[in-house]
């Protein structure tokens, strides 16, 4: 299950990041209990450069421990060592964007995006180690940094751009609809921000191993087409993945 803000599907930037993090994290804790886990992210497109090229990337920020339960990304690292909490400066790659931009461990890169005050943000990284995925594409897409690197990049204190959802013991779809329907409850109560009171509005993606996918990607694909299709079926609803989507 995935959840973002609403209209971050279509205009994934920092403008588009939820709020109201320890009330999110307290519904989660009281839904999920130990029957689940999840992680939160920031999630932004960059610019990355080192001394001899320059491209797009996907840069996500992450809580390792937490993440390692929800994605591949914990058992993938293949060179060198996985991200720690406390990383200052340390970026994670995969093995096909090592080659394309001809670096390796220990290497420094560049990168650049927009932060919530629509400046240019930009923070030098250390490769510390570098992931191997299915697809290359993955490999060249995704680089990760620490949760909190990234929110202090972009000026995102307090603020995420996704919450990622496993639910390993769950029965039967029943069983997950049933705690996707609690977590839409948090858009029927206003909470309030410096005075001004706001509602969230939330659209969920449901994807099942393995009939929806038999692998990391092909999930979170899967689960984010769903999700684009809850967000356009209304507010505050889920939807799982069908293969018409």
């Amino acid at each position: 299950i995935q959840i973002h803000q609403k209209d971050y599907r279509n205009d994934p930037v920092v403008e588009n990041s939820m709020n109201s993090i320890p009330k999110i994290d307290a519904v989660l804790e009281k839904t999920l209990g130990t029957h689940g886990f999840w992680a939160k992210r920031i999630r932004v497109n960059a610019v990355v450069s080192n001394a001899r090229h320059s491209g797009g990337v996907t840069l996500v920020g992450i809580e390792p421990d937490k993440e390692k339960a929800v994605s591949f990304i914990g058992d993938a690292v293949t060179q060198g060592r996985y991200l720690k909490k406390e990383d200052k400066n340390k970026i994670l790659v995969g093995r096909a964007f090592l080659k394309k931009f001809n670096t390796g461990i220990g290497k420094k890169l560049i990168l650049m995006s927009q932060d919530t005050e629509n400046e240019i943000a930009s923070k030098a990284f250390r490769i510390v180690g570098v992931f191997t995925a299915e697809s290359e594409g993955v490999e060249k897409q995704f680089a990760f940094v620490p949760l909190d690197q990234a929110a202090d990049m972009l000026k995102l204190s307090g603020s995420i751009s996704e919450i990622s959802i496993l639910l390993p013991d769950l029965e039967d779809e029943r069983s997950a609809a049933n705690v996707a329907q609690k977590i839409t409850q948090l858009g029927t109560t206003p909470y309030e921000v410096n005075g001004q009171k706001f509602r969230l509005t939330i659209s969920i993606g449901i994807s099942v191993f393995p009939s929806d996918g038999d692998n990391f990607e092909t999930l979170l694909k899967n689960a984010d087409s769903a999700m684009y299709h809850a967000k356009n079926a209304g507010r505050n609803t889920f939807s799982f993945y069908t293969e018409d989507m």
